[in-house]
């Protein structure tokens, strides 16, 4: 496994590991709103989409607590007091999402409340402009690929024991 960078932005760092949900690697974990993409614009927080009117209030007050994924990222909008509607992005793995779910988070369900999951569109122009982001977002990105390969080597042995276990009874 890779080495894991962290975000170099301290501020940062001292409040996603206090509002991440325990069990989750704060090293994982980006703080996404308003990082720079290489195309020039802003991951923008809840706040700014609001002024900006692309969300009224209620749609934003709906986002807090809820979770979705794309593109092997997973994102959550924080419910914690003092940091509502914050957008993290860490690795979609199988774990990721039992942690979220046993913290109270809830799976994003119809257009109205799905989540747009900052660089998930894995192309140069929807990356971090920072090289120090974009190296822990393929630290994430990795730590997602050997979840999933380890999933499909599990579901594979498993399918092999059953076969294993039909032709003994046969």
């Amino acid at each position: 496994m890779a080495n894991t960078i962290s975000n170099p932005n301290p501020e940062r760092n001292a409040e996603r590991s206090n509002v991440l949900p325990e069990g989750l690697n704060p090293e994982e974990w980006i703080l996404a709103d308003g990082i720079e993409y290489n195309h020039g614009g802003t991951v923008p927080s809840l706040e700014e989409r609001i002024a900006k009117g692309e969300l009224g209030p209620e749609e934003a007050a709906a986002w807090s607590g809820l979770y979705d994924q794309n593109g092997g990222l997973i994102c959550f909008c924080s419910k914690e007091p003092g940091s509502p509607g914050r957008m993290y992005v860490g690795p979609a793995t199988s774990e990721v999402k039992q942690v979220l779910q046993k913290a109270g988070y809830r799976p994003a369900s119809s257009k109205q409340t799905a989540l747009y999951v900052p660089f998930s569109i894995n192309n140069t122009r929807n990356q971090p402009k920072d090289e120090a982001v974009a190296a822990q977002l393929a630290h994430i990105r990795e730590i997602e690929q050997d979840a999933w390969l380890n999933e499909q080597q599990e579901a594979l042995r498993q399918c092999m024991m059953r076969n294993v276990t039909k032709e003994e009874e046969q």
